[in-house]
């Protein structure tokens, strides 16, 4: 996929990154494949489920009530994901002590193989 540098940028311009922003990416097939490795906190391999990350980063929305892209899934296991979501616990804290790596980079080397399979685009 090539890249071009923008001089100016137009309204029409705006309003196709805009709604580019806005699409969240629904793969069955990538889900699937996600849930085909071990979990990435304990390394589990039974009961992996695919967890929609949450976690605050710069450029990630994070809406309450609203499931993320598939685009940024990763492996956890059943006690993991469990543990991610117990009450009066909030998902970085769960990033920060239990996991000692970035989620989003592990969901964007999943997430680019997924594309690369499938041919859609190129993922980098």
């Amino acid at each position: 996929m090539e890249v071009r540098m923008l001089n100016t940028i137009n309204m029409e311009t705006l309003s196709i990154i805009d709604s580019m922003a806005k699409t969240k990416f629904r793969s069955a097939v990538h889900l699937g494949f996600v849930r085909q490795h071990p979990c990435i906190v304990c390394g589990s391999n039974m009961g992996v489920e695919a967890h929609h990350i949450r976690k605050r980063k710069d450029g990630h929305v994070k809406s309450i009530g609203s499931r993320v892209s598939d685009e940024f899934t990763v492996p956890l296991c059943h006690d993991c994901h469990t543990l991610l979501h117990q009450p009066n616990r909030s998902e970085d804290w769960f990033w920060e002590n239990c996991y000692h790596g970035d989620p989003f980079e592990e969901a964007k080397k999943l997430f680019s193989i997924t594309m690369k399979r499938l041919g859609i685009r190129d993922a980098e």
